[in-house]
């Protein structure tokens, strides 16, 4: 920056928030990661006796203490592969 270059700057604090998980799925296949790992993620919600059905997650990936690889599936996310 002292010298007139370009600098690129990003803000990765909802980066996880926006990961699309579809994408996700075949950049990890690309990988070769196979089985139960690109079976996604579904969830639902219950409020006192009131379930819902369950929905597929189509984008976040899980982060902070309730994922130890949440950055290294951003990192594939990441990744420049197809």
């Amino acid at each position: 920056m002292d010298q007139r270059n370009k600098c690129l700057g990003l803000d990765l604090k909802e980066a996880f928030d926006i990961v699309s998980i579809p994408l996700l799925l075949r950049k990890a296949e690309g990988l070769d990661i196979r089985g139960t790992a690109l079976d996604g993620r579904m969830q639902k919600v219950k409020v006192s006796e009131c379930t819902s059905k369950n929905l597929n997650v189509t984008h976040s990936i899980l982060q902070g203490k309730l994922s130890t690889l949440g950055p290294t599936v951003f990192l594939v996310y990441a990744n420049k592969t197809r």
